[in-house]
């Protein structure tokens, strides 16, 4: 059973290339050509590859899956007031910002597995966790932005799924590649960028591709596709956003929990108490993914144990500006929202709260993004 559940989800995608196009004689490239055909093919065949191998890996026998991310924050690659929640209003036509984020997770994945105690043993599966992310975002025309974003474990211990299928125990490699998130968002409250309104809706999607090692707690199963829609509001002082979209994913699961879709809600406050010398943002948000539909299962024993998955997380945070320049720092913890509700056979039933899954019970977070404003452009 998942104690602790921290770090979760299953996918959205299968990760198959699209068939190559049929004819009947291998027509002559034009010149120039066959290279773009060899990275079709290779990018094919790698797409292919792992798509045979994640079927087999992500329903193992024992139905403990190690296709999740362990870490299912998303750092918006665009400057944003918030560190979690997408800025509502694209960059001004032109802009390049790039942006460098870490982050630190404890203990994101734990799990029960059966021992001579009572209570079970706990078993670190992902243990402490650095992350970090390179991502730039660009506004090619106006209420338009497109962004990327490269995430990778730097450093990580824990004993993978080792430490609940088997006796001797082994820990997760110290480095992985993370899945590589895409991202486009257009404005739907078009106002000028030489007048901006106080508030502003847009509408994002993130897709995720399967780049990333999903063996080892570090990328999905397959492609996850996230809309979304963002709003903020700004006045005087005082700020605030908020998200709404979900995460459409392939399920699996993790310690007789199944994980798959998600809705995501978040909502962030704030405000600006300065803006001389440096303009400082002060804020909270706080978010909260729901995976859709419970899981109910029969233990040995009979009783009928019914478990709802939420994951959940506050960070307060500050945001510091010097010209194009922004630094900010961040620290938060779970929710434990998730629940568990255990029926026996004589209609006794008890439930426990814990944190959901890809909640750490503690995170900090620190990003540096840096913004350019490129020439020949067109305004509004």
């Amino acid at each position: 059973m998942l104690r602790r559940h921290t770090a979760p989800f299953g996918p959205a995608a299968s990760r198959c290339a699209g068939r190559l196009p049929k004819g009947r004689g291998r027509p002559q490239p034009k010149r120039g050509a066959s290279s773009v055909q060899r990275v079709r093919l290779a990018l094919f065949l790698f797409l292919s590859l792992r798509s045979v191998s994640a079927r087999a890996e992500c329903t193992p026998a024992s139905r403990q899956s190690p296709c999740i991310d362990a870490d299912g924050l998303w750092l918006p690659t665009a400057p944003s007031f918030f560190l979690t929640i997408p800025s509502a209003h694209a960059s001004r036509p032109g802009t390049l910002a790039a942006r460098l984020g870490v982050t630190l997770l404890s203990r994101p994945i734990v799990l029960t597995a059966p021992s001579p105690d009572p209570a079970g043993r706990e078993v670190l599966v992902v243990d402490d966790v650095v992350d970090a992310s390179i991502g730039l975002a660009y506004a090619p025309l106006p209420h338009l932005a497109v962004d990327v974003a490269a995430p990778f474990t730097v450093f990580r211990t824990g004993t993978g799924l080792s430490g609940v299928t088997t006796q001797h125990s082994r820990n997760l490699p110290a480095t992985a590649p993370r899945d590589l998130r895409l991202g486009a968002q257009h404005d739907l409250v078009l106002s000028s960028r030489r007048q901006r309104l106080p508030f502003g809706a847009a509408t994002r999607v993130d897709l995720t591709l399967p780049t990333g090692d999903e063996t080892t707690f570090a990328g999905d199963r397959g492609v996850v596709t996230a809309p979304s829609l963002l709003l903020s509001v700004e006045r005087g002082l005082f700020f605030a956003g908020g998200q709404l979209g979900a995460r459409l994913r392939l399920p699996v699961e993790l310690g007789h929990s199944r994980l798959g879709s998600q809705l995501v809600t978040a909502l962030g406050l704030g405000l600006t108490p300065f803006e001389q010398p440096f303009s400082l943002d002060v804020a909270f948000e706080a978010w909260l993914m729901p995976t859709l539909g419970g899981h109910d299962r029969m233990e040995s024993g009979g009783a009928h144990v019914e478990s709802t998955q939420i994951a959940s997380e506050w960070l307060v945070s500050a945001r510091a500006r010097s010209g194009a320049t922004t630094f900010a720092l961040g620290g938060g913890a779970a929710l434990p929202l998730s629940s568990e509700t255990r029926t026996t056979v004589d209609g006794t039933s008890t439930t426990r709260h814990f944190a959901g899954v890809a909640t750490p019970r503690w995170r900090g977070v620190l990003t540096l993004t840096h913004a350019l404003q490129l020439d020949g452009v067109p305004e509004d």
